[in-house]
């Protein structure tokens, strides 16, 4: 089994830099040791979830009372299979440098990957992309998951994960990613400068729209059903600029919440649900949530978180 570090600080793990401390902590580098440790957790009764690239939680601030585990070594790997046309990514390979990979392979289509922050299980999780249909669903084929209660390792395919606009089954299911296969094109011809352009471009644009602090965890909340996003609503009901403590929406982009340097994970959920509850009273639109709460939106052993 791996080492287990007790009272680990969670707000390093995380973009936006908040939250209290995991009572115990684990960073396994192999599917023998990721066993191991649910097994032991499973022993002793605790809380199990599971931290990506940490860019789109908030950890509450008294922290994880249980166990807080982090992927690392063969979870971190890239394989291409040339002959099936895929590519396999661990679950804690960052979806930035897969989409980098893929770029640098010649393969077009996959740009919003090369620009979307955090890990390839997280994104997997919450069907990650930009907008216009480029997301995660579109191109994933299959995925090892590690069941938290069962301790048993399975294949789902993606009409098991029923992806929709930013989520999937994984939010409802007590499981792990190991890794994920994504179906790649036929390539006629390589057009890797192409590729690897169409990801700097998207850069580009998300640079002059997005916030200039790199402490957020991107969009607050999801798109409504309506025509409009969710920033258009938000900034209607005039949320640019208001702050609570350390926690502040920028002028930049009424959907994201940045930290100016001590904010708190209760100062960002203050101004959520401001937020939540100014649109709904103004709009009668209930927004949901697309940043995620740990540990309490993540399925734990008992899967009753």
């Amino acid at each position: 089994m791996c080492s287990l570090i007790s009272n680990y600080p969670l707000a390093k793990l995380t973009r936006f830099g908040t939250g209290g401390n995991a009572l115990l902590y684990a960073e396994p580098t192999s599917t023998s040791q990721l066993h191991s440790i649910i097994t032991y957790a499973h022993e002793k009764n605790l809380i199990c979830c599971i931290i990506g690239g940490g860019t789109n939680i908030l950890v509450n601030d008294n922290g994880v009372n249980g166990l807080v585990i982090k992927l690392s070594g063969a979870f971190k790997t890239i394989s291409f299979d040339d002959a099936r046309k895929t590519v396999v990514a661990g679950a804690g390979v960052p979806l930035i440098k897969l989409g980098l990979a893929i770029a640098r392979r010649g393969f077009e289509g996959y740009a919003y990957m090369g620009v979307i922050p955090g890990s390839v299980g997280g994104a997997v999780r919450m069907n990650a992309g930009i907008g216009d249909g480029q997301e995660i669903g579109n191109h994933f084929a299959s995925a090892m998951l590690f069941d938290i209660k069962k301790c048993t390792i399975g294949e789902v395919d993606a009409s098991a994960l029923a992806f929709r606009y930013r989520t999937s089954m994984l939010a409802h299911m007590s499981a792990i990613v190991l890794h994920a296969t994504f179906q790649l094109p036929e390539l006629h011809g390589r057009h890797k400068e192409r590729a690897l352009r169409a990801i700097q471009e998207l850069l580009v644009q998300r640079s002059k729209r997005h916030p200039k602090n790199p402490r957020t965890f991107g969009s607050t909340f999801k798109n409504p059903c309506t025509g409009r996003s969710a920033g258009w609503y938000l900034e209607q009901v005039g949320m640019k600029g208001m702050r609570i403590g350390g926690a502040m929406v920028p002028y930049e982009h009424a959907n994201w919440i940045v930290n100016t340097g001590n904010a708190t994970t209760y100062d960002a959920r203050q101004l959520i649900e401001i937020a939540r509850q100014r649109v709904y009273e103004t709009f009668g639109i209930q927004l949901e949530r697309e940043v995620v709460y740990v540990p309490e939106d993540l399925k734990g052993i008992n899967g009753e978180q």
